[in-house]
């Protein structure tokens, strides 16, 4: 029983899981673009002036570490236009580069038991016209008005795994320190049985072997 296996098993798994996102980056995501899973963000004065709703969920998230000020939907708010969500959708398709875009929303107005609850799910993507090809870079959500951002399908397998690598090892080093110890009662039945010689066990086998006596 050995660690090294079960090592070399989570270093396989986590080098297959570079080359994917080397993979990913070659499509598109940038290696400076950082990965912002661990933290969140919520801007209490801009939600006590503005309503959240779907019409202003990109407006509210654009505030955010989270945003790509280099993107599309940016370059669309700088020329002045108060578009609406639909006509900056619109606009958006016919644009290459990067962008923001709602792709989900559940809105659930106070009632007298409950409080306002709402949830806002934006991707950013790459949009490609020629190709006629968007492709998701990232998952962003808004709920209640806390902005996260989704961990990729590669961070949530990686963690798996370590956590695995680390549950196996623990296991391996279990049993190994359970083979390791002697078995109870069998020390003392070893030490009650006589130790023969080679001419006694000689003679004991043979006399195994002698044949019976005829009547």
């Amino acid at each position: 029983l050995h660690r090294t296996p079960v090592a070399q098993m989570c270093r396989k798994a986590d080098d297959l899981l570079h080359r994917t996102e080397r993979g990913a980056v070659q499509e598109g995501i940038s290696s400076s673009d950082k990965v912002l899973t661990s933290v969140c963000w919520e801007d209490k004065a801009w939600l006590q002036h503005f309503p959240l709703n779907k019409e202003t969920a990109l407006d509210y998230f654009s505030c955010s570490q989270f945003y790509d000020r280099n993107c599309n939907n940016e370059q669309l708010k700088m020329q002045g236009g108060n578009f609406s969500a639909a006509q900056m959708a619109s606009m958006l398709s016919q644009m290459e580069g990067i962008e923001y875009e709602l792709q989900h929303f559940q809105e659930l107005p106070a009632d007298m038991n409950n409080t306002a609850h709402s949830l806002y799910v934006i991707h950013k993507q790459q949009r490609s016209v020629a190709m006629k090809q968007v492709t998701l870079l990232r998952m962003y959500y808004i709920l209640d008005g806390v902005v996260f951002e989704l961990p990729s399908l590669q961070a949530v397998l990686r963690a798996r795994l370590v956590r695995l690598g680390w549950l196996l090892q623990k296991a391996f080093q279990v049993l190994h320190e359970a083979a390791a110890q002697p078995t109870p009662g069998f020390e003392d039945s070893m030490a009650s049985t006589p130790v023969l010689g080679a001419k006694e066990h000689a003679a004991k086998i043979a006399g195994h072997k002698r044949p019976r006596a005829q009547q």
